[in-house]
């Protein structure tokens, strides 16, 4: 019944951070950009960059 359940080991540093919020910061500009400006095409990039940075989250570090 646990198989959907992480681990609470810790894993150690997250070799991938600073890409994760490269792509948080880089998707809120574009989606605040796409609402500030009305530009509808802009919202698709960003919404891309925020999903790279959601599929970091699940990339498992090199051991």
């Amino acid at each position: 019944m646990g198989w959907f359940r992480p681990s609470r080991k810790p894993y150690g540093p997250d070799p991938y951070l600073r890409w994760k919020m490269l792509c948080f910061a880089a998707g809120a500009g574009l989606g605040v950009a796409a609402m500030a400006t009305g530009i509808d095409w802009l919202v698709l990039p960003a919404v891309v960059v925020l999903g790279v940075g959601v599929a970091l989250r699940f990339r498992r570090p090199k051991s």
